[in-house]
């Protein structure tokens, strides 16, 4: 087999419009090559290009219309948000764009309106809706759970006033479908949580009745000295728990680090409980971690408050 014809240097090193290179004199059946493909109607990439989340954005760029930008998943994902799925490659384009312009359409891309409502910002070059925005975009779409997980994230990356700019971002979609899970998410936002899975494990405690406990904040001995920064910490009953993704299990020095720091803050008087991705989701682990952290942090004939929402906090 003759190797495909070299496409002209403007073309060469990413996605390009059909349209463009059939005005540079490529012809129609050089654009169907097999060492091409096509992430979008009208627009072509190299075939050994990695096909990636940030491969099928250069991919949009080359047709999004003027005036638009990213948003609800594709936002998220774009400014390293969490979201409770992987990034599939059918996964559609999100796109927003002014309510006076036609919707922009497209096999491949999903298109929205109202972006004259929406806070913008740009991220690697490509305009996108902002963190609030996005969080707020997305409350129709995620469990409340997944909801308060991206606030913690929102409110975590945020400057200033965080929480009360993810606040008034849910007053000022009073007349949203989804106002009211918008509303209970901000109420269980929280500064400091580092994780989705942190969030989660704040919200089974909570949701038993237990002490909120405060979030990633320094565990001390007895004189003061810093002993490591705890993920959930109860300060009054000497309490730390810690949230151990895989990376601490395999990463040897990662290991031989959480092992010395458990061992000082065991000896300086705390009690330290380990917390894995089965602490959370699996119905017997969490029985179990409730039962220790009931056993922990409430004394003996004193009753479990009703758990539930709190009010909103910074």
């Amino acid at each position: 087999m003759r190797p495909a014809r070299a496409l002209p240097p403007a073309l060469a090193g990413g996605p390009f419009r059909v349209g463009d290179a059939l005005a540079a004199g490529v012809t129609p059946g050089r654009v169907r090559g097999r060492d091409l493909v096509a992430p979008l109607w009208g627009v072509r990439s190299h075939a050994d290009e990695e096909p990636d989340f940030l491969a099928r954005l250069r991919a949009t760029e080359q047709v999004r219309p003027d005036g638009t930008a990213y948003s609800h998943e594709t936002a998220a994902r774009l400014q390293r948000l969490p979201l409770p799925d992987q990034w599939d490659p059918a996964e559609p384009v999100h796109l927003c764009g002014p309510t006076d312009l036609p919707r922009a359409r497209r096999r491949g891309v999903v298109s929205h309106r109202g972006l004259e409502r929406r806070g913008l910002l740009t991220v690697g070059g490509m305009a996108c809706t902002d963190p609030c925005t996005t969080w707020a975009d997305l409350a129709e779409r995620l469990t409340l759970d997944d909801l308060v997980a991206l606030g913690d994230a929102v409110v975590r990356r945020s400057g200033g006033t965080p929480l009360a700019r993810l606040i008034a971002t849910v007053e000022s979609r009073g007349g949203d479908r989804a106002v009211t899970r918008m509303r209970a998410a901000a109420a269980l936002v929280r500064v400091g949580s580092e994780s989705p899975m942190e969030t989660r494990a704040r919200l089974l405690v909570v949701r038993s009745g237990l002490p909120e406990p405060e979030l990633n904040v320094a565990v001390l001995d007895a004189d003061g000295g810093w002993l490591a920064t705890g993920d959930l910490v109860w300060k009054a009953r000497r309490v730390v728990a810690e949230f151990d993704g895989d990376h601490h299990r395999v990463d040897r020095r990662q290991w031989q680090v959480d092992v010395a720091r458990r061992e000082a803050v065991v000896e300086a008087g705390w009690t330290y409980v380990q917390l894995t991705a089965r602490s959370v989701t699996d119905p017997t682990w969490v029985a179990r971690t409730l039962s220790r952290l009931r056993r922990l942090l409430v004394p003996r004939g004193q009753l479990l408050s009703s758990g539930g929402t709190h009010g909103y906090r910074s």
